[in-house]
């Protein structure tokens, strides 16, 4: 998920919310792999571990990667853009890779620093809306727009605000986070990402981004229309149970399970879409081709000085994740924190 999103999120809180809540609710769904699923939900668990067999370097969100040829030793951490206290408390082994490296690399810093947030979407602003005065009112039947007023009412936004918004910038700015998760954020709670900036600016350390902010957004509109369609439907079909898949996401990332989770939401979205291809050529654009402009920078970075590199741990797996990548160029590189387990120690987060 695109760090953008946080900018957004923030600017929608201003404009709608006010000041931040004191108490923000806290999130309350239940894990849907681990306790018996909802019946409008349909989750074929023999199906979704098929999945992910196929789903390369898929149980470890920690790896170490060394460079060829006696190079520097860095660090990859997969993270989930959520404020969960389980995952946002960085335990011991995280810190001694930050205290290790010379430079720490996200995806992009503009939406997880808050003195940045608001600039950053008055710059990128005009590229969050359809073209030519496109709006969901169009793009909707009447059935599809009561179901977006309602997913928006959930988390206190009225339609008005997001009428012209493309549908892929709608779902990652605000409709994959239930409306607990937007309160944390608008409470001032910070997501993973800021907590490891927060730590490597305590450190001095130096930052980077493996991509712009224009990068991202273009990631995101140039899935072709009728996939982020078809997204927008299956995303609001799931909005009901939004606390329950973000928790179910958290089970898995708690145990480094990242082939499962990957695994169980495409088997839950292609049993929503109209068109199961269309899951296809939405991560080709957001994440595929997002790994390949990442990996080039993350190379420069590597190769030179010892690096910590934190970003959503999707860009992790697979044969085009930035594993398979790093494996590829010749670097050596191994799980830190292998998964497969239950137990929260896995976790980096966790103890020891």
């Amino acid at each position: 998920m695109s760090h953008l999103v946080r900018a957004v999120i923030a600017a929608c809180a201003v404009l709608v919310a006010g000041a931040a809540m004191a108490e923000p609710p806290a999130c309350r769904g239940r894990d849907l792999w681990g306790s018996r699923p909802a019946a409008d939900i349909a989750i074929d668990r023999a199906k979704i571990e098929r999945l992910a067999v196929d789903v390369a370097n898929g149980r470890a969100i920690l790896w170490r990667i060394k460079a060829p040829n006696g190079g520097p030793v860095s660090h990859l951490f997969g993270t989930v853009h959520l404020t969960d206290p389980r995952i946002t408390t960085l335990n011991h082994g995280i810190l001694r890779d930050l205290d290790e490296a010379q430079v720490v690399a996200f995806e992009n810093r503009a939406g997880i620093e808050k003195a940045t947030a608001s600039a950053t979407l008055g710059h990128v602003g005009p590229a969050l809306f359809m073209p030519d005065g496109g709006n969901y009112g169009q793009l909707l039947d009447a059935d599809g727009l009561d179901k977006l007023r309602a997913a928006l009412d959930r988390r206190g936004l009225p339609l008005f605000l997001v009428y012209g918004w493309k549908p892929e910038i709608l779902i990652f700015s605000l409709l994959a986070y239930p409306a607990c998760e937007l309160a944390q954020h608008t409470a001032g709670n910070l997501i993973l990402d800021a907590k490891i900036l927060e730590a490597a600016k305590a450190r001095r350390r130096e930052t980077a981004d493996l991509e712009t902010t224009e990068e991202q957004l273009a990631a995101l509109s140039d899935v072709p229309m009728p996939a982020q369609i078809d997204h927008l439907l299956a995303t609001l079909a799931m909005d009901t149970h939004a606390e329950d898949f973000q928790e179910t996401a958290l089970g898995f990332y708690l145990s480094s399970r990242i082939d499962l989770m990957w695994a169980f939401y495409n088997s839950v979205e292609a049993s929503l879409v109209r068109d199961p291809g269309h899951i296809d050529e939405m991560w080709a654009t957001m994440l595929d081709r997002r790994n390949q402009a990442m990996f080039a920078n993350a190379l420069k970075l590597v190769t030179a000085r010892p690096t910590f590199i934190a970003v959503g741990a999707a860009h992790l797996i697979g044969a085009k994740g930035l594993v398979q990548r790093f494996k590829d160029a010749g670097f050596t590189v191994v799980p830190e924190f292998p998964g497969g387990g239950t137990s929260s120690t896995e976790y980096p987060g966790g103890k020891f």
